[in-house]
């Protein structure tokens, strides 16, 4: 099974005492590392309006008719948790009919158009909103999608990958920054 150079290098994160090389740890304000305390099954819900076919308030394409993007979110999810040497393992995504970030301590994954989602993500192809306490505990780690740009399942022209997207996003979940590595899943930058 092919695992992304990132998936590979930043399992070691979670079964060594020490530092792993080709990660970096983000940190609060106060330079604590961030970390998750419920890595050993972290439960993620997703709008059910997440379907093939959705679109923006201005009726722009969010998700190609063509996608499964519920499935491509659980390959993400699916991702971490088959790296044999990690203790990260991921909950089956489950549906919710929650449409707003806010720190409630539920994981979320966000398409829908909102003002709130579009001041979050701004220019960004999607964004982990992440909460945490005094010692960098993460307790909520939202993620949205831009619901200003076209999404696939198939590598469809013009689009970003959901499954990609959402296992770099994923990264950021776990407390994780961005890498310079350009090919690392956790580059800042993605390309359609």
């Amino acid at each position: 099974m092919f695992l992304p150079r990132s998936i590979a290098l930043l399992a070691t994160l979670f079964t060594t005492a020490g530092p792993a090389l080709g990660y970096i740890q983000a940190r609060n304000g106060s330079g604590a590392g961030l970390h998750r305390t419920d890595f050993a099954r972290i439960p993620y819900l997703v709008n059910d309006q997440t379907v093939a076919g959705l679109r923006n308030d201005q009726g722009e394409l969010i998700i190609t008719e063509d996608s499964s993007p519920v499935e491509a979110l659980q390959a993400a999810l699916d991702t971490w948790s088959s790296v044999p040497a990690s203790r990260v393992r991921f909950a089956p995504l489950e549906a919710t009919n929650l449409e707003r970030s806010s720190v409630e301590g539920t994981q979320l994954v966000l398409f829908g158009d909102s003002p709130q989602s579009r001041a979050v993500v701004g220019g960004a192809v999607a964004v982990t909103r992440l909460f945490w306490n005094g010692d960098g505990t993460l307790l909520d780690t939202d993620i949205l999608f831009s619901p200003s740009l076209p999404f696939s399942t198939n590598l469809s022209p013009g689009t970003f990958d959901i499954q990609a997207t959402m296992t770099h996003e994923l990264d950021h979940a776990l407390g994780l920054d961005h890498s310079g590595i350009a090919s690392a899943t956790m580059f800042a930058l993605a390309a359609r």
